[in-house]
């Protein structure tokens, strides 16, 4: 997490926003605690090997040690579970964007990076959607892919990767395949449809499977997906300082640029938008509609920021067990290296 693009801004959004690094040295305590069981193991080995109690005590005192981290560790990801529960992670990127953006150093590569990587995280599944969905199935790798997206795409309610555009000239939609010649191929997958009650990853039956496959469907028929811009949307931006300032320059900048939607060269770092004029579009315009990303990051980011904190909690306390599991067979250990050589002495 710490060296991941895709997680580590999450820490620094933690550690701005809250100005408490806490979380940050949570990442760090399960870094070296990590090393240190290395090291701590090798030390029981010789240990236990040698039948040195003196080594085994130290070994007892590292566990000791680890274990405290390790709670310490699951204490602090828990303590921050709810840091930005009821509507506070919204807030605080609204607050960053709206006054903060190109103000404070650290606030831009923070939005930048939020912005770029919600997208940028399914141009990979865009790709995986467009090459090997419903195609060769006798294959255990598209198998497995087609199965994924299926349930991936009934359980969240969404549509390919980007949108149902995801598949329009795939190889799926290419093959034509249907389970009646009489009936024209399909444009999506018919998980892709609003579902039934009843209906089942395994057995999807969509509400409309007929105006589900039309152009333009609405979110009634059929799901959809969007990216992020600002913490409610990039309506976040209308009047910010990063607005203001742009405007008394001259520039007519409405959204940065990795609120638009990016070509594949994009990077966090250097954003490259497919319409490199969609900065410069007025809200709520047609060409702004179909260049800006119209969500909000806050709740993509909110469950994204729950799942590290889960992986945190998980990684401490299990960790924590495990360390007491190893204290207490040693101490075991150390009685009866005790007795062994009270009973070698005797003889």
């Amino acid at each position: 997490m710490l060296l991941d693009p895709k997680r580590n801004y999450i820490l620094d959004l933690v550690h701005f926003s809250e100005n408490d690094p806490l979380l940050k040295a949570s990442a760090y305590v399960s870094l070296v605690c990590g090393c240190a069981q290395l090291l701590v193991g090798f030390l029981g080995l010789c240990g236990a090997v040698n039948r040195s109690r003196f080594l085994l005590l130290a070994f007892v005192m590292f566990l000791i040690c680890t274990f405290l981290a390790d709670v310490a560790m699951g204490t602090l990801s828990l303590f921050y579970k709810d840091k930005f529960s009821n509507n506070y992670m919204e807030v605080y990127l609204k607050n960053l964007t709206n006054n903060r953006y190109s103000r404070d150093r650290w606030v831009m590569p923070l939005m930048d990076t939020i912005q770029f990587y919600v997208y940028t995280v399914k141009e990979n599944v865009r790709e995986i959607v467009k090459s090997k969905y419903g195609v060769m199935t006798d294959e255990s790798e598209n198998k497995r892919v087609t199965d994924f997206i299926d349930k991936l795409q009934f359980y969240e309610q969404c549509c390919g990767s980007l949108g149902p555009s995801d598949y329009i000239g795939s190889r799926w939609s290419q093959s034509g395949t249907m389970d009646s010649e009489e009936m024209e191929s399909p444009l999506f997958p018919v998980t892709c449809c609003t579902q039934i009650t009843g209906a089942s990853a395994l057995n999807p039956l969509a509400k409309s499977y007929a105006r589900c496959q039309q152009f333009g469907a609405n979110r009634q028929w059929r799901h959809s997906v969007h990216q992020c811009c600002g913490g409610e949307g990039p309506l976040d931006y209308k009047d910010s300082f990063w607005y203001i300032t742009n405007t008394l320059r001259g520039t007519r900048s409405f959204v940065p640029p990795s609120c638009c939607k990016q070509s594949q060269v994009g990077r966090a770092w250097a954003p490259a938008p497919i319409d490199p004029m969609c900065i410069t579009y007025r809200y709520l315009s047609t060409p702004y509609e179909s260049s800006v990303n119209t969500e909000g990051c806050s709740d993509r980011l909110m469950s994204w920021f729950n799942e590290q904190i889960w992986i945190f909690v998980g990684f401490g306390f299990g960790s924590a067990l495990t360390m007491m599991l190893g204290i207490c067979l040693s101490c075991c250990l150390i009685s009866r290296i005790r007795i062994y050589h009270v009973i070698r002495d005797d003889y």
